[in-house]
């Protein structure tokens, strides 16, 4: 056992952006992850790297709310959100990118980066971007035009 002089500096009291505490998940007889712990600091970066049916995309969507564990808890800046639906976990900040960037093909980046942003607006149908104005949908939001601005002063 360590003594306390031992111990990693950590800040006190601050619990991680995320966790992860004994995260399992069975599909019947197969088990896809086996009591994974998982801590991710602010403003730290992890990868999750192993050959292909090593369980990352199962954890990932564990983590995101798209499955559901069989055993264990995740948790969201202290907040127990094992149970919680994905669309919450993204109102609660928590977000997640995928592989295959061109979510809507038909979409211009943009329309695609408004749609992520709306989905975590406060407020229905207002996006305010950092350093920006605000974006509001219009009926002619597919039009040349695009979404109106409204920039108070």
């Amino acid at each position: 056992m360590a003594a306390a002089d031992d111990a990693p500096e950590s800040d006190a009291g601050t619990d991680p952006v995320l966790r992860a505490d004994g995260l399992t998940k069975r599909f019947g007889d197969f088990v896809a992850l086996d009591g994974v712990d998982l801590e991710v600091e602010a403003g730290e970066f992890r990868s999750v790297i192993g050959p292909n049916g090593a369980g990352k995309t199962t954890l990932f969507n564990c983590l995101s709310g798209a499955l559901r564990p069989t055993a264990g808890s995740v948790y969201f800046r202290g907040e127990d959100v094992t149970r919680t639906a994905p669309h919450e976990r993204v109102r609660r900040g928590m977000g997640r990118s995928f592989q295959i960037s061109t979510v809507f093909g038909g979409l211009s980046v943009r329309e695609n980066v408004r749609l992520a942003a709306q989905s975590v607006a406060e407020g229905e149908g207002r996006i305010s971007l950092p350093g920006s104005c605000s974006v509001r949908p219009t009926d002619s939001e597919r039009s040349s035009r695009g979404p109106t601005r409204y920039c108070p002063r």
